[in-house]
């Protein structure tokens, strides 16, 4: 898993190494919560770049615990999030306060991103676009143009 801030990516390998790493806080979280758990699930949502891994293990009781691992890989916003089996936040990489859109609070409810192909409330207006990318260049070719005479007209005479 990279949370690389322009270019997060998953890849899957096949050596069993121990990478690298600066965040020591969530090699840690990662190894006491899910260290020895069997991935049961991945779901990825609505093609977008949302991950989520769902792990089951044997606590100390050998009770059955569950626990998701939500991988947020969206430039500029890359973020792992690990949640209990009612989905709340146990840690995450990045935090975000309530007053943000998608607010990630260790103990709260994890709400998924929103939809970002909903987030477009009007398809786009193709004579619209037209004018703007067709029309435009070439009025302001003619216009150039125009000028372009004049000017030759005022020097000639």
């Amino acid at each position: 898993i990279s949370l690389n801030h322009h270019h997060p990516f998953l890849s899957l390998v096949e050596t069993k190494e121990n990478f690298p790493t600066m965040l020591n806080t969530l090699n840690d979280v990662l190894r006491k919560e899910i260290d020895g758990a069997y991935l049961l699930n991945i779901k990825l949502k609505d093609n977008d770049r949302v991950i989520t891994m769902t792990f089951q293990r044997s606590n100390d009781y050998f009770e059955k615990v569950t626990y998701y691992l939500v991988l947020e890989l969206i430039p500029h916003r890359a973020n792992l999030i690990l949640l209990d089996k009612e989905k709340k936040v146990l840690f995450a990489n990045h935090y975000n306060a309530l007053t943000t859109t998608h607010p990630i609070i260790k103990g709260m409810i994890y709400e998924e991103l929103p939809n970002m192909e909903a987030k477009l409330e009007e398809p786009f207006n193709l004579p619209f676009l037209m004018i703007v990318f067709i029309i435009t260049p070439i009025l302001l070719f003619l216009i150039i143009h125009l000028m372009r005479e004049d000017s030759h007209q005022i020097l000639h005479q």
